[in-house]
């Protein structure tokens, strides 16, 4: 979310940004949309392995390392939307953790 949001304000010029995070028995979801710029994520990706764009390879290495998946969903001139789905660790899952801490 951190990335994204960093994002947004460097290169989307969007007027609004909406944030939304939600937790399911074995999930968290989260999702940022705003309505800037927009870009092309095909080209986006490619300067990716190019090596010459961070951005979304942290934001893809972040959620693959936590278990997870990313998608970004952008057009140029209609904002961005990026997801993100993570797995709850098993104790957090059933309950089981207090204060983020799992229990004895």
């Amino acid at each position: 979310m951190q990335e994204a949001l960093t994002n947004i304000v460097r290169h989307a010029r969007a007027r609004e940004i909406h944030v939304a995070v939600k937790r399911t028995a074995s999930e968290v979801q989260l999702s940022i949309a705003d309505n800037g710029v927009g870009f092309d994520v095909s080209a986006a990706r490619a300067r990716v392995q190019a090596g010459s764009s961070m951005g979304l390879l942290s934001m893809d290495e972040r959620a693959v390392l936590a278990g997870g998946q990313l998608e970004v969903q952008s057009t140029p001139g209609q904002g961005c939307r990026i997801s993100a789905r993570l797995p709850l660790p098993a104790a957090a899952a059933s309950g089981e953790m207090s204060a983020g801490v799992p229990r004895p």
